[in-house]
């Protein structure tokens, strides 16, 4: 159960969601389009030894989607789309990988707007466990 799988199983479950906005993706080349995206992050929270003997590794994490509208053209979209994504992404889940699996087991946090470069950036976290199985 590694890093890069869990963080691919994530970014797959988040761009097959109906609607999804073009996406940037950390250290990958992107150019922002005129109308809408989102930026995705992994924020990697320490793991947990759940057995006496080391053997069993709960790692944790948040998936950081950050929704970014034109400024100026009013919040209703961006909430709407922040809305889409915490049901696309509502507890309780499992998303099964290879030896692995991914829990959600927590609503999505959305945060508040925020003018940001000329556009209205709105944060939303989605919490996720993984074990092995």
């Amino acid at each position: 159960m590694k890093l890069t799988e869990i963080k691919a199983l994530l970014e797959q479950k988040l761009l097959a969601m109906p609607g999804v906005l073009p996406t940037a993706f950390e250290n990958v080349p992107f150019k922002p389009p005129d109308g809408p995206y989102q930026a995705c992050y992994h924020l990697i929270n320490s793991p947990v030894d759940l057995g006496i003997e080391g053997t069993l590794v709960e790692k944790r994490g948040i998936l950081q989607v950050t929704v970014r509208y034109p400024e100026g053209k009013g919040r209703q979209q961006a909430d709407a789309m922040c809305e889409q994504l915490a049901d696309h992404f509502k507890p309780p889940q499992i998303i099964p990988g290879a030896g692995f699996r991914i829990e959600l087991n927590k609503t999505a946090s959305i945060g508040s707007g925020a003018p940001d470069e000329g556009r209205w950036a709105i944060p939303v976290s989605i919490y996720w466990r993984a074990f092995p199985v």
